[in-house]
C-alpha cells in the first residue's frame, strides 16, 4: 500500500521514472555478441590479406566497425547492432574476394613461370585447359562471383602445379629419343583426372561455405527460436516482423510448440519457443484459417512466406 507521501506528485514522478528506467535497461542489450563476430571475422580478412584483395570492402567493414562501437559506448544499440552486423557481412565479403584474388594470382604467376613454348609443344590440351580455367577465373572475379572464381583458380593452379612434371616425361632427349604418343596421352588423361577430382574437391567445399554463411543470414534475418518476455502473447510474437509479421499465423508456432505449451492463450517468461520455417504454403493457410483470418487465407505480401527461407 502507498503511503500518503509516497502519493505526492513528485514522489509519482519519480516512481514512474526509475520504473521507465528498468524496463528500459531490460529492453536494450548491447550487442557484445554481434562485435566479438564482427571482431573476429575482420581479423579472418587481415589473415586474408584483405587490405590488398579487398581494400573497399575490407574499409568499409572496418569503418562500420569503429561506427558501431562508438553507437555502443552511447548506448544506441540498435544503431550499433546493425553496424556490427554489416561490418560482419562486408568482412566476409572481403575474405571471399581476397581468397579468390590471391588464388588467382597464384595460378597466374604459375603459369607465368612454366615454359609455355615447351608446354604448348609437348601438352597443348592440358596447357589450353589451365588457361582457360584461369581466364574463367578471371571473368567470374570481374563479376563479383568470388566462389567461382577460387575455383576455377585452384583449379588452373594444380593443373599448373603438374604440368613440369608431365613435360619432364614428354620432351626429347637430346640423342633423339622420343617419348610415345599413346604415353602422352595417358599421362594427360591422368593428370586431367586428378584435375577435375581436385577441382571436384573445391567445388564442395564452397558449396558448404557458401550454405553455411547463408544460413547465418537467414537465421538472422528469421529467428528460428524465441524467448518469451513479459506480456507476450502467441498472436503477438507471430506479429512481430522478423518472426512472421501476420498474427494470424500463430498456430504455427503453437504446434511446433506443443510438447511445452498446453494453453494457446498463457505463456510463461523465458520458455525457448521454435519458430517453425520450413513449411509449405498450405500449412500458412491452414494456420491463418484457424486463427480466424478472413478467406480465402492467402498469405498478405508484408508476411513471412514459405519461400523467403528457400
Amino acid at each position: 500500500m502507498i503511503s500518503k507521501r509516497m502519493q505526492s506528485p513528485v514522489c509519482m514522478a519519480v516512481l514512474i521514472f526509475v520504473l521507465l528506467s528498468v524496463l528500459c535497461g531490460c529492453a536494450a542489450h548491447a550487442p557484445v555478441r554481434e562485435r566479438q563476430e564482427a571482431e573476429e571475422t575482420l581479423q579472418a580478412a587481415m589473415a586474408a590479406e584483405a587490405p590488398v584483395y579487398a581494400p573497399e570492402e575490407y574499409a568499409k567493414a572496418q569503418e562500420n566497425f569503429y561506427l558501431g562501437n562508438i553507437e555502443m559506448e552511447k548506448r544506441q544499440f540498435s544503431k550499433a547492432s546493425d553496424l556490427l552486423k554489416d561490418s560482419k557481412e562486408e568482412a566476409q565479403l572481403a575474405v571471399s574476394k581476397s581468397r579468390a584474388g590471391k588464388a588467382i594470382k597464384l595460378a597466374r604467376e604459375q603459369l607465368n613461370e612454366s615454359d609455355l613454348v615447351q608446354l604448348r609443344r609437348y601438352i597443348t590440351d592440358v596447357c589450353s585447359i589451365s588457361e582457360k580455367s584461369l581466364k574463367k577465373a578471371e571473368s567470374a572475379f570481374k563479376s563479383e562471383k568470388y566462389n567461382l572464381a577460387k575455383q576455377e583458380a585452384q583449379m588452373s593452379l594444380q593443373i599448373s602445379n603438374e604440368l613440369p612434371k608431365l613435360l619432364e616425361k614428354r620432351i626429347i632427349e637430346e640423342d633423339g629419343k622420343s617419348i610415345e604418343k599413346e604415353e602422352i596421352s595417358r599421362q594427360a588423361k591422368a593428370i586431367l583426372e586428378e584435375a577435375e577430382r581436385k577441382a571436384a574437391a573445391i567445388i564442395e567445399e564452397a558449396k558448404k561455405e557458401a550454405a553455411a554463411i547463408l544460413a547465418q543470414v537467414l537465421e538472422r534475418r528469421f529467428p528460428s527460436s524465441y524467448t518469451v518476455g513479459v506480456g507476450d502473447k502467441l498472436r503477438l510474437i507471430a506479429s512481430r516482423r522478423e518472426i512472421y509479421n501476420d498474427p494470424y499465423q500463430w498456430p504455427l508456432i503453437y504446434k511446433a510448440n506443443r510438447d511445452q505449451i498446453r494453453d494457446p492463450h498463457m505463456l510463461f517468461v523465458g520458455q525457448q519457443l521454435i519458430i517453425p520455417r520450413d513449411l509449405m504454403i498450405e500449412e500458412v493457410k491452414e494456420a491463418r484459417k484457424q486463427a480466424g483470418a478472413s478467406p480465402p487465407y492467402d498469405i498478405p505480401p508484408e508476411a513471412f512466406h514459405p519461400s523467403d527461407y528457400k
